[in-house]
Protein backbone atom coordinates (compact mmCIF):
# COMPACT_ATOMS: atom_id res chain seq x y z
CA UNK A 1 0.00 0.00 0.00
CA UNK A 2 1.14 3.56 -1.21
CA UNK A 3 -0.20 7.18 0.11
CA UNK A 4 0.96 9.82 -2.05
CA UNK A 5 1.19 12.48 0.53
CA UNK A 6 0.59 15.59 -1.98
CA UNK A 7 -2.25 13.80 -3.68
CA UNK A 8 -4.56 12.49 -0.94
CA UNK A 9 -5.10 8.95 -2.49
CA UNK A 10 -4.13 5.44 -1.73
CA UNK A 11 -2.42 3.15 -4.27
CA UNK A 12 -2.69 -0.48 -3.67
CA UNK A 13 -3.64 -3.61 -5.29
CA UNK A 14 -6.74 -4.59 -5.98
CA UNK A 15 -8.89 -5.98 -2.82
CA UNK A 16 -11.86 -8.66 -4.28
CA UNK A 17 -14.49 -5.92 -2.97
CA UNK A 18 -13.35 -3.68 -5.30
CA UNK A 19 -14.26 -5.32 -8.14
CA UNK A 20 -17.81 -3.86 -7.22
CA UNK A 21 -16.80 -0.37 -7.12
CA UNK A 22 -14.54 -1.18 -10.53
CA UNK A 23 -17.86 -2.43 -12.37
CA UNK A 24 -20.94 -1.03 -10.26
CA UNK A 25 -19.62 2.70 -9.92
CA UNK A 26 -19.57 4.87 -12.53
CA UNK A 27 -16.79 3.10 -14.33
CA UNK A 28 -18.68 1.65 -17.45
CA UNK A 29 -18.11 2.25 -21.22
CA UNK A 30 -20.25 4.86 -22.81
CA UNK A 31 -21.02 5.06 -26.24
CA UNK A 32 -19.44 7.66 -28.39
CA UNK A 33 -20.73 7.59 -32.45
CA UNK A 34 -16.82 8.46 -34.96
CA UNK A 35 -18.07 9.15 -38.16
CA UNK A 36 -16.26 7.16 -40.17
CA UNK A 37 -17.59 3.88 -37.80
CA UNK A 38 -14.62 1.98 -36.72
CA UNK A 39 -14.64 -2.20 -37.21
CA UNK A 40 -12.61 -3.91 -34.42
CA UNK A 41 -12.25 -7.85 -35.71
CA UNK A 42 -10.93 -10.17 -32.79
CA UNK A 43 -9.45 -13.45 -33.10
CA UNK A 44 -11.61 -16.44 -33.34
CA UNK A 45 -12.23 -17.80 -29.72
CA UNK A 46 -10.69 -21.28 -29.93
CA UNK A 47 -7.32 -19.53 -31.04
CA UNK A 48 -4.54 -19.38 -28.87
CA UNK A 49 -4.00 -15.86 -28.64
CA UNK A 50 -0.94 -14.42 -26.72
CA UNK A 51 -1.93 -10.75 -26.24
CA UNK A 52 -5.12 -11.78 -24.75
CA UNK A 53 -5.96 -10.88 -21.24
CA UNK A 54 -4.36 -12.75 -18.44
CA UNK A 55 -7.09 -14.71 -16.72
CA UNK A 56 -7.98 -14.14 -12.88
CA UNK A 57 -5.88 -14.92 -10.70
CA UNK A 58 -3.09 -14.46 -12.82
CA UNK A 59 0.26 -13.93 -10.90
CA UNK A 60 1.34 -12.55 -14.04
CA UNK A 61 -1.38 -9.71 -14.27
CA UNK A 62 -2.66 -7.11 -11.11
CA UNK A 63 -5.32 -4.69 -11.22
CA UNK A 64 -4.16 -1.45 -9.10
CA UNK A 65 -6.67 0.84 -7.37
CA UNK A 66 -6.37 4.54 -6.12
CA UNK A 67 -8.63 5.18 -3.30
CA UNK A 68 -9.48 8.81 -2.50
CA UNK A 69 -9.62 9.93 1.14
CA UNK A 70 -13.44 9.57 1.40
CA UNK A 71 -12.79 5.88 0.78
CA UNK A 72 -14.49 5.94 -2.90
CA UNK A 73 -12.38 4.06 -5.95
CA UNK A 74 -11.13 7.36 -7.46
CA UNK A 75 -9.34 4.89 -10.94
CA UNK A 76 -7.68 1.91 -11.61
CA UNK A 77 -5.01 0.05 -13.91
CA UNK A 78 -5.47 -3.30 -14.89
CA UNK A 79 -2.38 -4.70 -16.39
CA UNK A 80 -0.50 -8.04 -17.15
CA UNK A 81 2.98 -9.07 -17.66
CA UNK A 82 3.53 -11.21 -20.92
CA UNK A 83 6.44 -13.55 -20.78
CA UNK A 84 7.34 -14.07 -24.32
CA UNK A 85 8.32 -10.94 -25.18
CA UNK A 86 8.73 -9.33 -21.77
CA UNK A 87 6.04 -6.56 -22.39
CA UNK A 88 3.79 -4.91 -19.99
CA UNK A 89 0.22 -4.91 -21.80
CA UNK A 90 -1.71 -2.38 -20.08
CA UNK A 91 -5.09 -3.93 -20.70
CA UNK A 92 -7.56 -1.26 -19.03
CA UNK A 93 -7.27 2.32 -17.20
CA UNK A 94 -10.05 4.53 -15.85
CA UNK A 95 -10.34 7.53 -13.99
CA UNK A 96 -13.43 8.70 -12.01
CA UNK A 97 -14.41 11.96 -13.47
CA UNK A 98 -14.21 14.05 -10.67
CA UNK A 99 -10.40 12.72 -9.52
CA UNK A 100 -9.04 13.61 -13.47
CA UNK A 101 -6.38 16.01 -13.68
CA UNK A 102 -5.09 15.28 -10.57
CA UNK A 103 -2.18 13.12 -11.52
CA UNK A 104 -3.91 9.47 -10.50
CA UNK A 105 -3.34 7.74 -14.13
CA UNK A 106 0.01 8.70 -13.68
CA UNK A 107 0.48 7.63 -10.50
CA UNK A 108 -0.98 4.42 -11.08
CA UNK A 109 0.78 3.63 -14.35
CA UNK A 110 3.88 4.23 -12.30
CA UNK A 111 2.81 1.67 -9.87
CA UNK A 112 2.01 -0.75 -12.83
CA UNK A 113 5.43 -0.13 -14.25
CA UNK A 114 7.12 -0.95 -11.16
CA UNK A 115 5.26 -4.23 -11.55
CA UNK A 116 6.31 -4.58 -15.19
CA UNK A 117 9.85 -3.85 -14.34
CA UNK A 118 9.93 -6.36 -10.67
CA UNK A 119 8.59 -9.42 -13.39
CA UNK A 120 11.08 -8.40 -15.79
CA UNK A 121 9.44 -6.62 -18.83
CA UNK A 122 11.42 -4.68 -20.90
CA UNK A 123 8.47 -2.30 -22.21
CA UNK A 124 4.98 -1.30 -22.25
CA UNK A 125 2.01 -0.68 -24.49
CA UNK A 126 -0.81 0.36 -24.77
CA UNK A 127 -3.50 0.62 -27.43
CA UNK A 128 -6.80 2.16 -27.26
CA UNK A 129 -9.72 0.19 -29.45
CA UNK A 130 -11.69 3.84 -30.19
CA UNK A 131 -10.67 6.88 -31.10
CA UNK A 132 -12.95 9.48 -28.29
CA UNK A 133 -12.17 12.63 -27.79
CA UNK A 134 -10.82 11.76 -23.72
CA UNK A 135 -8.51 8.99 -25.64
CA UNK A 136 -7.23 11.50 -28.38
CA UNK A 137 -4.22 13.03 -26.04
CA UNK A 138 -2.44 9.77 -25.36
CA UNK A 139 -2.81 8.20 -28.96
Amino acid sequence: MTTDDDMGYEFRTARPEDKVAITENGFALQEIPVDPPIHKVFPAENTDDADAPAAEGDPNSRTFVAVGTDGSLAGFATVSYVSWNRRLAIEDIEIAPAHRGRGVGRALIGHAVKFARQSGAGRRRSTTAHPHRANKPST
